[in-house]
């Protein structure tokens, strides 16, 4: 019995060691998303993951999604923003290694704002923007209170 907890032991060390011996590789620049067109009348907010294998120099070997935001737009511009990040290499006891990383994008898109008009009815935004002062109400100021 006392065996066994000594070598429990002693593998946990061995174990912590290993561990301590490898960093992970580490974003040195973020690309930005870019303008990706969606539907517009569509409230979202999607994430995509985004895997990349790296070389010993940190540099990009192989990108492809690895979880989707459903969203063909999204992942094609997440696709291409990841290939342009830069990255320190992962190590191991000090030295470079070849890894696999992921990163993620997430686009928040809201619907259009709604503007209307002074009978309550929708409007563009242009129309809105020039749109004459909505008259007072009788006998009262433009906020409604009485004279």
């Amino acid at each position: 019995m006392r065996k066994t907890v000594i070598s429990l032991v002693a593998l946990s060390a061995l174990a912590a060691a290993a561990y301590a011996a490898f960093v992970q590789a580490q974003v040195l620049s973020m690309a930005p998303l870019g303008d990706v067109q969606v539907d517009a009348n569509k409230l979202l907010a999607e994430t995509v993951f985004v895997e990349l294998d790296l070389d010993e120099a940190g540099k990009i070997t192989a990108a492809r999604i690895w979880s989707s935001s459903g969203d063909d737009a999204i992942d094609a511009a997440a696709l291409t923003a990841a290939k342009k990040c830069l990255f320190i290499p992962a190590t191991l006891d000090g030295k470079p290694i070849a890894s696999t990383v992921q990163i993620y994008y997430t686009l928040k898109a809201y619907k259009n704002t709604i503007y209307l008009g002074p009978d309550g009815k929708p409007v563009d935004e242009k129309k809105a923007r020039t749109a004459e002062p909505t008259p007072a109400p009788p006998g009262g100021d433009s906020d409604g209170t009485e004279k």
